[in-house]
């Protein structure tokens, strides 16, 4: 199973540019990307993508605060097939005003 810990800026216009490392990467950074595409009461929905040894990926990101703690789901499918694929969650907090940091876990 893959885990690991994304940490993501918080771009003024609630965009998000994020660093990665998991334990398939094993301590490699790589970029992810998330461009918000509403925010209706505690939830965003993010279009994102990612690079990682093999591939690009894009997706879906979804995060829900609730008491402080953020929930986030990742729809992850291919660029280049566009079939549905992978699924993340994770958990994280709010760091400061402009940081996220999120353990997740594929599923």
């Amino acid at each position: 199973m893959e885990f690991g810990i994304v940490l993501y800026d918080i771009e003024k216009d609630g965009n998000l540019n994020g660093v990665y490392t998991n334990n398939v990467v094993k301590g490699k950074i790589f970029t992810e990307t998330a461009r918000l595409k509403s925010k209706k009461n505690n939830v965003s929905t993010y279009d994102f993508f990612y690079f990682d040894i093999e591939d690009t990926y894009t997706g879906k990101l979804t995060i829900t605060e609730k008491d402080g703690v953020l929930d986030c789901t990742w729809n992850v499918y291919e660029i280049n097939d566009g079939k549905g694929g992978d699924l993340f969650t994770g958990q994280g907090f709010k760091m400061n005003e402009r940081q996220i940091a999120i353990y997740y876990k594929g599923v």
